[in-house]
């Protein structure tokens, strides 16, 4: 019987140990469960940038306002995906959208502007979307309340050779030169366009002195090399998207325009008082 009682209270302690075992293994989890955080903020140290962050998921189409604790502020729903979105200081947010079947197939093509209020309710759009026009990755909303837009112009290899084009670079058979519009808004849609540069208008060439804007490239850094083609950083996937423009600014004191082109990896500045 002496056996029989020490064997149960030898197995009443490993009871207790096991469930012992099990509840470290239980707040183990517990605390790899609020590591595994999937709202709000991981990480808020004081030299963050305190303020709010704006962004639009490529892959949805809603566009979100979150504070510093990671809540949400504001949302936007729209019918397209985004490309550039900017919160305006009335409470606006105005962003590029992607319109479906576009004519040109490559990143950042769009078609759309549009304008939300604080409330989301869309007050204003404009739409470029044709088969040989389309706005594209970026736009500056001026302090006029006009709208520097870039646009995708296409050109056909034939007017391209025309221009000194090398046939040889030509695989697609169409060129898209860059081109920026300044949009003056109309109403709930459209607008009027009241100022334009095309790149197009701004070519040299050393391949074809037969050809148009034949001419030393070394001594016009005014102009762009049409047969330019990038071999390193900045070197794209479809060699009719020439130039791609990314990004656009604007500034008012000197009325100037700044774009990056990623195929040159260069940035230009383009008086506004030119076209």
């Amino acid at each position: 019987m002496t056996v029989l009682r020490n064997r149960s209270r030898s197995q009443s302690q490993q009871s207790r140990r096991s469930l012992f075992r099990k509840s470290l293994r239980l707040e183990r989890l517990e605390e790899r469960c609020v590591l595994a955080q999937t709202v709000g903020t991981f990480i808020n140290e004081p030299g963050a940038f305190q303020g709010y962050t704006l962004f639009s998921p490529s892959l949805g189409t809603d566009t979100y306002l979150i504070d510093m604790q990671g809540r949400e502020v504001n949302r936007w729903e729209s019918q397209y995906p985004p490309m550039s979105t900017y919160l305006e200081e009335n409470g606006d947010m105005i962003r590029m959208a992607r319109m479906p079947q576009q004519a040109f197939p490559a990143g950042g093509a769009a078609g759309r502007i549009e304008r939300f209020n604080w409330e989301g309710d869309l007050v204003w759009f404009y739409e470029l979307n044709t088969p040989n026009r389309i706005l594209h990755h970026d736009f500056e909303v001026m302090p006029n309340g006009n709208i520097l837009a870039i646009v995708w112009e296409k050109k056909t290899g034939a007017a391209a050779i025309a221009n000194g084009r090398n046939p040889a670079l030509l695989p697609q058979d169409e060129i898209w030169p860059d081109s920026i519009i300044e949009i003056q808004p109309t109403g709930s849609s459209g607008g009027t366009i009241v100022w334009e540069w095309h790149l197009w208008d701004h070519l040299v060439q050393n391949f074809d002195p037969t050809k148009q804007n034949y001419g030393s490239i070394a001594a016009n850094p005014q102009l762009v090399n049409i047969n330019y083609i990038p071999t390193g950083v900045g070197e794209g996937n479809y060699l009719a998207d020439w130039t791609h423009f990314n990004a656009i600014d604007y500034n008012p004191q000197l009325d100037q325009i700044m774009v990056s082109t990623r195929e040159f990896s260069e940035l230009w500045i383009i008086d506004h008082s030119t076209t």
